[in-house]
């Protein structure tokens, strides 16, 4: 916990200075899965991706292949072949526990 601290202070330190922060994850992909509608948290994390400069791919149920019957799992572990790090909104209680216990190194 100190760590995340001693951290969130530096980069305090860089926006009080405005110091640029895009460096921080350069050349990193975040996946947005999304099976439920949410503005807010699917703009502030593209933003804070976009922010510390790393790059994002979307997949929600409109443009995946869960109407052809593709299951979460199977959905999650394809996205998460192409991003180092996976945000996952379902609407099902445990679901996001249950992909995220599964893809923890």
């Amino acid at each position: 916990l100190n760590d995340i601290f001693n951290l969130a202070q530096t980069f305090r330190v860089y926006v009080i200075k405005d110091r640029p922060l895009d460096h921080i994850l350069r050349g990193k992909v975040m996946a947005s899965i999304f099976y439920e509608v949410s503005t807010r948290t699917c703009c502030s994390f593209t933003a804070a991706m976009q922010r510390l400069g790393g790059r994002v791919i979307y997949m929600d149920e409109t443009s995946s292949s869960v109407k052809k019957g593709e299951t979460l799992e199977d959905s999650v572990a394809v996205m998460a072949g192409y991003a180092d790090v996976v945000v996952l909104r379902h609407p099902t209680p445990g679901s996001v526990l249950v992909e995220s216990v599964q893809w923890t190194f």
